[in-house]
């Protein structure tokens, strides 16, 4: 929503403004708002038990948070990787994930 009072779109509509078509909208599970409406964290959540101790797999989801905290085009400081039995929690700077 684009709100009168302020000159910022918010990162689903950034993105949104960005597809060509609807289908083309690749978006975070989880995206979590401050008390400001800022978003300060961004999850990428798995139903079934997903091996991050697996390198090659780890390194896609990453690679898909870092795609969406690029895509924002404002620095989202938190970024989540959520299965059934893991939550790992990452700090974002705007170029480096830690």
């Amino acid at each position: 929503m684009i709100y009168s009072n302020q000159q910022t779109l918010t990162w689903l509509e950034i993105r949104a403004l960005q597809a060509t078509n609807i289908e083309d909208i690749d978006f975070p599970d989880i995206v979590a708002l401050d008390k400001d409406e800022q978003i300060i964290l961004i999850a990428e959540v798995k139903g079934l038990p997903f091996n991050f101790q697996v390198t090659k797999a780890k390194k896609y989801a990453i690679l898909r948070l870092i795609n969406y905290l690029q895509a924002a085009k404002i620095v989202i400081p938190f970024a989540m990787l959520v299965d059934v039995n893991n939550i790992l929690i990452f700090k974002w700077d705007g170029n480096n994930l830690s």
